[in-house]
């Protein structure tokens, strides 16, 4: 160590703590060792450090901290956690830089206070706690040290620099003149910090595919009084035993597109990523994720998932990929106000893909632009049911509006069933399928079983 910083830091009110910050120190057992040698507060008065505010004596919160953790019933097996300061720390901490400067000493390396504080409580926690510190864990313990004391100090620096509120004290250290803030910030009082202990779950992420068996489920959840077309959600049935299961505040859905009320999602489902908010317990806590699918299938007849796994937050870009580039196989069932024959079948499956110009549907003009919007029929299978019926099976691009191409919104799309029939038709009934990246991949879904 560095005699005169050392001795700066010290006359300053600083600790010795502080002094080894300075000095650029990694070791552990250097901060650790000063303990025995020194005050308790590790200064050479009685008073806790100027710098730090005594929050490098760690020992002090370390009861605090894990009796917080332990009344906040949360089930862990590993945790990390964040540290926040408080303004007056960093100040202080470039104050003694400037001193340093002007006293030409020149310290290579300033260890943050927070990385040394890290380095010291975690280990005594996680004695105390059993547990394991893991900087990838999904449980968190939020320490936040405030200083309301010392908030005119910070107030009285901003506006002595001419600096806005809202911008960061690192970013205005970029740019200060340290013989100015020497002369303008000298330490003469002393700040004691308070603590905030918290605990939260990193969101957790599961993924999987939905099947939707019922017309009367929507994807997220709304009512209308009175009303009985709307009996569940899928967001709803896939939440609710898992908000039982993890303790959760709840969840929300994100899905690869979406399906309207009346239409089920059969085949292999539609991909989705359910966000677990604010859980208490840890996934890990299950002997398999698949233990999650079985919960949920388990729990209702409308809504079923293929098994689960937990994924990050880059999952989102895969599912948004499919929402707007994959193929989405159609079945529904038509009804033609004329006669109709096979012939008229023939007609329809031998059809090349088309290219529609489809407008805003009127049912969706309350949330959706004004616009005209091209879209694609890439193959259809047309089979007779009777004079007046028949099933379509379809393959188009995404975002196609398949209740629109059947009965034309009014002439809002073209071509479209009805036009291409020469009279008036209407979709009674529509399923998906499946989806896929190519007509290869969806073919066979053309000429399948339905379920």
């Amino acid at each position: 160590m560095n005699p005169l910083l050392t001795n700066l830091v010290l006359n300053e009110g600083g600790c010795f703590r502080c002094a080894l910050r300075f000095s650029g120190e990694l070791s552990l057992n250097n901060y650790l060792s000063v303990t025995s040698d020194y005050t308790s507060f590790l200064t050479k008065t009685q008073h806790p450090c100027t710098i730090c505010l005594g929050i490098l004596n760690p020992n002090s919160y370390l009861n605090y901290t894990h009796n917080t953790i332990l009344a906040s019933n949360y089930e862990f097996n590993d945790y990390k956690f964040q540290v926040i300061l408080p303004p007056i720390v960093y100040l202080r901490n470039e104050y003694i830089l400037g001193k340093c400067k002007l006293s030409g000493i020149n310290p290579v390396k300033v260890i943050e206070i927070k990385d040394v504080f890290k380095w010291m409580f975690s280990p005594s926690l996680g004695v105390l706690l059993n547990k394991k510190f893991n900087v990838d864990s999904d449980f968190r313990v939020n320490i936040d040290f405030g200083c309301s004391d010392s908030e005119e100090e910070v107030k009285r620096f901003y506006n002595e620099f001419g600096c806005r509120v809202k911008e960061s004290l690192q970013t205005v250290f970029k740019s200060v003149n340290h013989e100015r803030l020497v002369a303008c910030f000298p330490i003469v009082k002393n700040f004691l910090p308070e603590i905030k202990v918290s605990c939260s779950y990193a969101p957790v992420y599961v993924a999987g595919n939905y099947m939707k068996y019922s017309r009367k489920v929507s994807q997220t959840p709304w009512s209308v009084e009175g009303s009985s077309e709307v009996i569940d959600s899928v967001q709803d049935c896939l939440s609710r035993p898992l908000v039982e299961a993890f303790k959760s505040s709840g969840c929300t859905l994100h899905s690869s597109g979406r399906e309207d009320i009346d239409v089920r999602m059969l085949g292999r489902g539609r991909p989705f990523i359910l966000e677990i908010a604010e859980s208490k317990s840890a996934l890990s806590g299950f002997n398999k994720i698949n233990d999650l699918h079985n919960i949920i299938n388990s729990s209702n007849e409308y809504v079923k998932v293929s098994p689960l796994k937990k994924v990050g937050k880059d999952y989102f870009d895969e599912i948004r990929k499919g929402e707007e580039g994959k193929l989405k196989v159609y079945s529904c069932i038509v009804w033609s106000e004329k006669s109709i024959s096979q012939s008229d079948m023939d007609y329809i499956t031998s059809l090349p893909a088309l290219e529609l110009q489809q407008k805003t549907p009127i049912r969706v003009m309350h949330r959706r632009s004004l616009k005209t919007r091209q879209k694609f029929i890439l193959k259809m299978q047309a089979y007779y049911i009777n004079p007046h019926f028949f099933q379509l099976r379809l393959v188009s691009s995404a975002g196609t509006y398949i209740k629109e191409f059947v009965h034309s919104d009014f002439g809002r799309t073209t071509p479209s069933i009805n036009k291409l029939l020469g009279c008036k038709t209407d979709i009674l009934q529509l399923d998906v399928l499946g989806l896929g990246w190519d007509l290869e991949e969806v073919k066979d879904l053309l000429t399948s079983e339905i379920e």
